[in-house]
């Protein structure tokens, strides 16, 4: 392609072509796959076999795209994005299931073309637990969740006022919020964006790293399960805005990264109370394991609390970047 324009020009019929597309399909237990091949055709965007049946990589001038051979962790850019389903092989290539194109990949590849864009003026900024709720703790240094969580909240919200956002929060002090609260607050505050900040914690201690969530969407496994249980089939408010909280996540994920130096938990997907009734584009982000002594010592320290929040914050200015070309495109 000579340019980006052309490529999104030729990327406009994408999402159509895939699902039409019958040659090169693949069924197993009731899930449709399309050949990694045929998903690089379809995008405009060349494709090579990395090890014949266990690795294949789709990349173009501006993108790149690894999959593994019964892995659900497919890297875009330089970061994990986790599937719904795990990639398969049948004579040497590589296979992602359809759905995991349409609604994982499709959203952080090509934002530009995703539609019914709004732009963060009003966003809600959610610091998990609080009150009686301490959420996770590290009983070696007595930190608590809800108090690393609040930290960053506030330490987000000065820094997006100060870039012009509007921003208010489900919290401002040590006080507890029922979990089925928080999307209403913002629901009724008519926002744009909702952040919900958390510190993760694990039985295993050298767990350590950085994952940032989005809705599940209706008929995917989430990240935690391995396969399609009969409530995935439910549909939630927050799954109408499905593609940007995708798009929200991964743009808050690479920032994190590219600032923070964590470890690469991925973007993720769950069912999580606290995201599935948002009316807007919403993620919960996990900013590190109270878990890991380590990682809880550098948690603890104000100057990274402020850190993520820069990280958090340039996360949503790249998110607002794709909104704008979007609201563009589709006004051309």
């Amino acid at each position: 392609m000579s340019s980006p324009a052309l490529y999104l020009r030729i990327l406009c019929a994408f999402v159509f072509a895939l699902f039409a597309q019958a040659a090169m399909a693949l069924n197993i237990n009731g899930v449709e796959y399309v050949g990694v091949n045929e998903f690089a055709r379809m995008a405009g965007m060349k494709y090579k076999t990395v090890v014949r049946g266990k690795k294949m990589a789709v990349f173009s001038k501006w993108q790149s795209i690894a999959f593994e051979v019964n892995s659900r962790a497919s890297k875009i850019n330089g970061v994990y994005v986790n599937l719904g389903h795990p990639v398969a092989v049948k004579n040497g290539l590589l296979y992602v299931s359809k759905r995991d194109v349409y609604k994982n990949i499709y959203p952080v590849v090509f934002p530009a073309i995703l539609k019914n864009a709004r732009k963060p003026t009003h966003i809600v900024i959610d610091a998990g637990h609080g009150g009686k709720d301490d959420g996770a703790k590290n009983s070696k240094y007595n930190i608590k969740e809800k108090s690393i969580n609040l930290d960053v909240a506030l330490k987000l919200g000065a820094i997006l006022r100060k870039m012009g956002y509007k921003v208010s929060y489900t919290r401002t002090k040590d006080a507890y919020v029922n979990l089925e609260m928080r999307p209403i607050i913002a629901n009724r505050r008519n926002a744009d964006l909702f952040i919900s900040i958390h510190s993760n914690s694990t039985g295993t201690k050298s767990v350590s790293g950085i994952e940032t969530y989005a809705l599940t969407p209706v008929w995917l496994p989430s990240s935690s399960s391995s396969r399609l249980r009969a409530g995935d089939g439910v549909k939630y408010p927050g799954n109408n805005t499905d593609n940007w909280s995708q798009y929200l996540s991964y743009s808050i994920q690479k920032s994190l990264l590219e600032k923070t130096g964590a470890d690469d938990r991925g973007a993720r997907r769950a069912r999580f109370a606290v995201l599935r009734t948002t009316n807007m584009t919403a993620c919960l982000v996990e900013i590190g394991f109270l878990s890991n002594n380590a990682e809880c010592l550098k948690l603890a320290t104000p100057s990274y609390r402020l850190k993520i929040a820069n990280a958090i914050a340039n996360g949503i200015v790249r998110y607002e970047s794709a909104v704008k070309n979007a609201a563009s495109r589709s006004r051309r």
